[in-house]
């Protein structure tokens, strides 16, 4: 749901020009920088009688969450290393 304007901003960031015409888009070849996309549904109810409110909060679905904030990280540390790395 939020990845279409999302994805919008980093090419009007890559390509000044706003709106391409016909041409194929495929901004992942020249981005200066990694693009990426993390889908996760956890809220979808089991039937049609339950709601998202009719049960309480839990940690169920946690560890998901930080395993991909972790790996965000990781990709974030491991590029920094290699940047000071570059500079030596």
């Amino acid at each position: 749901m939020e990845t279409g304007p999302y994805l919008s901003g980093v090419y009007e960031n890559i390509y000044p020009k706003r709106y391409p015409v016909n041409e194929i888009v495929n901004l992942f070849i020249n981005a200066p920088y990694d693009i990426g996309v993390l889908h996760y549904a956890s809220d979808t109810p089991y039937s049609r009688r339950q709601t998202l409110l009719s049960k309480s909060l839990s940690y169920f679905g946690v560890a998901a969450t930080y395993a991909a904030a972790i790996a965000i990280v990781r990709r974030i540390v491991e590029q920094e290393i290699a940047w000071l790395k570059s500079k030596k």
